[in-house]
């Protein structure tokens, strides 16, 4: 009787023994997820900001290096104008051309703001391609502005002067990691541009 009572005694203790190790497991296993849980949206997250990041730099880069360059009007019927033209959902205009495609001269530079679902989308076209490349995705909405040298902002652009500024605007949905501090660029002179730019009038002039 003895013997029986200690050998239940051991089985009560092991069967102990493993609820708690159960437990144990449990415990860790939670934490591990909760931890991973946790390293998805950090990731996520540091992801989303660098998408803005890289956005706003491809856009500064290709507006601040905008080639004035003078086109003509219509049969010399109308006065010469600078080839750019923007409204609030595009931009338009002569800027340097992606490294794959020489980097040196002037290409024809589109972004637009385009659907995405219920939201918005920001897309950079090269020359005359009409599918493009996302900037920016899933944004509540995406505006651009121009600002006047006398002063004042537009909704359009065009004409014999590039914008002094142009100005971008972005929200996102409650709850989107990212920010969208609001973008000034200035367009100014590059090297590879083929005239002479008078800063006076902000027109091209033939070099």
């Amino acid at each position: 009787m003895s013997r029986a009572r200690d050998a239940g005694f051991t089985l009560i203790e092991l069967l102990v023994s493993l609820t708690l190790l159960g437990l144990v497991f449990a415990i860790l296993f939670g934490s591990l997820h909760f931890g991973a849980r946790a390293w998805e949206r950090t990731t996520a997250s540091t992801s989303a900001i660098d998408s803005v990041g890289l956005a706003q730099d491809v856009l500064r880069r290709s507006i601040e290096r905008a080639c004035p360059r003078l086109m003509p009007g219509a049969e010399h019927r109308t006065p010469q104008h600078i080839d750019f033209s923007g409204s609030p959902g595009a931009i338009r205009f002569l800027g340097p051309a992606p490294l794959a495609a020489g980097g040196q001269d002037c290409a024809r530079l589109s972004f637009e703001v385009r659907p995405d679902g219920t939201r918005k989308r920001l897309v950079v076209a090269v020359g005359s391609s009409a599918g493009g490349t996302d900037l920016l995705r899933h944004a509540e909405s995406v505006e651009f502005a121009y600002r006047a040298t006398t002063g004042g902002w537009k909704s359009e652009w065009s004409g014999a002067t590039l914008p002094a500024l142009v100005r971008l605007r972005v929200t996102f949905s409650k709850g989107d990691p990212r920010l969208w501090p609001e973008l000034f660029v200035a367009p100014r002179i590059s090297a590879e541009v083929d005239c002479t730019y008078d800063a006076a009038t902000g027109t091209c002039r033939s070099g």
